[in-house]
């Protein structure tokens, strides 16, 4: 429509001044005539001077702007057909986009919601088999099939969480946790696998912390739960340290490692989905890329905000900030 009006409106412009210049000539003309009448001196100068004014002379001039004016108009309404031709072939694409996302998401959906079922029976019996093959060789076999179960749930959880998020029906659900106990319970979940690459894992909140907090909890836990993993993850020598301090009236969090390092070219992009520092199929560390995208997205629901800051072989810090809600 818009585009329309503009046309209809440069068309106007066109033809009323093609009109105002016939209309001046016209009175240039009349003027002209009038004032050689006045003073009929020299008839010679008069006549040369006359002469470009005859109707013939008028008229062709006439003709020539209206012709201008046609071919402008025709140019116009060509462009004006061209640019609604591409309007609406963007409009289709955006809408066919628009119902392939809705398809795929829908799709992901329900493959998740029908892998969950079998996976929590492979994680049932695999904790059965760990305790009747306890003390035996084949324990490890049992505890493999459990931790290759847990880390597809997690990545199946991963899927269904950001396409619910993508729907805007995640919601924030607040409830009274001991912070310094909250965080003690998420350091210590990693502190074996830190102990097995034989790096550090601290913990240091700086004094004048809540004691308690309002938090929707599982989604804290499953953010510093996916910081704390890549950290340890990508951490060969030195230590991880989980930092937690109060200021501006928000409680921030930052997970300090002294690991490889992002490039300066990936840092704006790690919080995609499926985006990784090393995208290759040879890369050294596994990884699906949803973590840290489901991560921000998380901390964007508790009205936080979550950033990186890091150095080639001088480590990471990755920091969000949540709003403080005390009780």
């Amino acid at each position: 429509m818009a585009i329309l009006l503009f046309a209809g409106a440069l068309i106007a412009c066109i033809w009323v001044v093609t009109l105002y210049n016939e209309t001046e000539r016209e009175l240039e003309s009349q003027a002209f005539i009038l004032d050689a009448q006045a003073d009929p001196t020299n008839a010679e100068q008069m006549a040369m001077l006359d002469a470009p004014l005859g109707a013939s002379h008028v008229q062709l001039h006439r003709r020539r702007d209206f012709a201008l004016a046609m071919f402008a108009t025709v140019i116009v309404l060509m462009l004006t057909m061209l640019i609604l031709f591409l309007a609406n072939g963007l409009v289709r694409t955006r809408r066919a986009a628009a119902f392939s996302n809705q398809a795929k998401s829908q799709f992901l959906a329900n493959v998740s919601h029908e892998l969950r079922t079998p996976l929590n029976g492979i994680l049932g019996y695999a904790e059965l088999l760990r305790e009747d093959l306890a003390g035996t060789d084949a324990w490890q076999f049992a505890q493999a099939i459990h931790d290759s179960g847990t880390h597809l749930l997690l990545l199946v959880n991963s899927v269904l969480d950001l396409e619910r998020i993508a729907a805007g029906k995640m919601e924030v659900f607040l409830a009274t946790e001991n912070l310094r106990g909250l965080m003690q319970q998420i350091v210590a979940g990693h502190a074996s696998t830190a102990m097995r690459k034989g790096i550090g894992l601290r913990l240091a909140l700086s004094p004048g912390l809540p004691i308690e907090i309002a938090c929707d909890r599982s989604k804290i836990v499953r953010v510093l739960n996916n910081l704390i993993h890549n950290a340890v993850k990508y951490t060969n020598q030195g230590a991880v340290t989980v930092r937690v301090i109060h200021g501006g009236g928000n409680l921030i969090f930052k997970v300090i490692d002294t690991g490889e390092g992002i490039p300066a070219s990936f840092q704006h992009a790690i919080f995609e989905k499926f985006t990784q520092v090393d995208g290759s199929d040879l890369r050294a560390q596994a990884g699906s890329g949803m973590g840290l995208a489901l991560a921000k997205e998380l901390v964007k629901c508790m009205g936080g905000a979550i950033g990186v800051q890091s150095r080639l072989e001088r480590g990471s810090i990755f920091t969000f900030t949540l709003p403080l809600s005390t009780v």
